[in-house]
């Protein structure tokens, strides 16, 4: 793919994620899901009889995914117990799940499953990102006003920060990509020209002022092969933040359809490649503890939700059955 590139300066952009996994996510049709914990495949179908809405009065414990039955939003517990949501998890694109399963975001209602609280929080655009520690949440850029406008949410607070430094509205997409555990953001810097992209700057950024904290310079050539690249026409093709540091970046452009993308050291050295299901199709949609969480649509047998090991083994989390609608996995909503 040849990449256009405006002039000879580098220019900053954030990640366009969120678009693509919407579409993916959206696309699905079969859900469901089940506890995370627990060795095999867990099928979690709807429950027979109406469970009970989310307490307000005492905590219920992580959740595991939620997803939309015969018009019914349900959230599944790490446990494998069924709540009903009110209303439809997908109207409008603000549900989203902290990476532990902590935080329920619905609209401008922050759920928290520890104690039951709730906590309004006014919030400008959709998500975008959560923090591996899932303390802070990025959100989407909102046009409305004066400017564009991104914010991070602090959970622990129930307050919000415009962060700084946005880019000029010359760029084609706006805002940091990702939020780190201490509160910082990051960008990305690329090169110009064409032609696959394997250099790329991460800059972590001060949410408060705009500053550069340190910039992290990813050199690729090793790992990535043929017409492999981690750029597209609108910026790099995902980043996720994951624990201890760790980043995941996606790749497309290569030959193995499988390939999704590479992951890196804190200081951009590169680790490991990382392949999907055979066949492509997978999404990464989180990076967690156990590795990168992948969302395959329903090819038949119902849309499955996998985990691809450090080891490359690929771990299947939960299968979900045909007849509903996959909305949350810890980390990540759909954007509608």
């Amino acid at each position: 793919m040849t990449l256009p590139r405006a002039g000879r300066t580098r220019r900053t952009y954030p990640i366009p994620v969120i678009a693509m996994i919407t579409v993916t996510l959206m696309s699905l049709v079969a859900c469901t899901g089940g506890p995370r914990s627990g060795a095999g495949e867990t099928e979690v179908k709807p429950p027979p009889d109406r469970p009970a809405e989310l307490p307000s009065d005492r905590g219920v414990g992580p959740v595991a995914l939620g997803y939309v039955a015969g018009g019914v939003s349900y959230v599944v517990l790490e446990s494998g117990e069924h709540y009903l949501v009110p209303g439809d998890l997908r109207q409008g694109g603000r549900a989203t799940l902290s990476p532990e399963g902590r935080w329920l975001l619905r609209g401008d209602t922050l759920y928290d499953t520890e104690n039951g609280r709730t906590t309004t929080v006014a919030l400008a655009a959709a998500p975008r990102s959560w923090s591996p520690n899932g303390r802070w949440m990025l959100t989407e850029c909102s046009s409305e006003g004066a400017g564009s406008r991104q914010q991070r949410l602090d959970t622990t607070a129930g307050s919000t920060l415009d962060v700084a430094g946005l880019p000029s509205t010359e760029d084609e997409v706006c805002g940091a990509y990702a939020v780190l555990d201490d509160g910082n953001v990051v960008t990305a810097v690329l090169p110009a020209g064409s032609g696959p992209v394997r250099e790329v700057a991460l800059q972590v950024l001060d949410p408060q002022t705009g500053g550069v904290v340190r910039q992290i310079d990813v050199d690729l050539t090793s790992i990535l092969q043929a017409e492999e690249s981690v750029v597209g026409w609108l910026g790099l093709h995902g980043l996720l933040a994951g624990p201890d540091g760790e980043f995941f970046l996606g790749v497309m452009g290569g030959v193995n359809r499988s390939t999704i993308g590479v992951v890196i050291a804190d200081d951009g050295r590169p680790v490991r490649r990382v392949e999907g299901p055979a066949g492509g199709g997978g999404v990464p949609v989180a990076f967690d503890d156990e590795g990168i969480v992948v969302v395959h649509g329903d090819d038949g047998n119902g849309a499955q939700v996998s985990v691809v090991a450090p080891d490359g083994a690929i771990h299947l989390r939960h299968h979900l059955p045909p007849g509903a609608q996959l909305v949350l996995v810890p980390g990540r909503g759909i954007t509608i």
